[in-house]
């Protein structure tokens, strides 16, 4: 059992970056944002759609069994 939720663990975390790398940044300089400039739009209101709507619902889904299978090996 421990080494199935091992297993899935690491399946999860291994999908679960490569997903973040193909998701577009919507920082358009990071050195800006680090600066503090204006040209930074971290809190801009933006809907997601197509692609980017399924990537982001699919990441949300493997964040929240990521966390489910971590605090399941902890208690076990």
């Amino acid at each position: 059992m421990i080494q199935a939720l091992i297993i899935m663990l690491i399946v999860i975390s291994v999908v679960l970056i490569g997903l973040l790398f193909i998701q577009s940044g919507k920082v358009k300089n990071v050195g800006s944002s680090i600066i503090g400039t204006k040209d930074v739009e971290l809190f801009e209101n933006t809907k997601r759609r197509g692609s980017e709507r399924v990537l982001h619902a699919i990441t949300w889904i493997l964040i929240i069994l990521f966390m489910l299978f971590a605090f399941l090996l902890v208690i076990l």
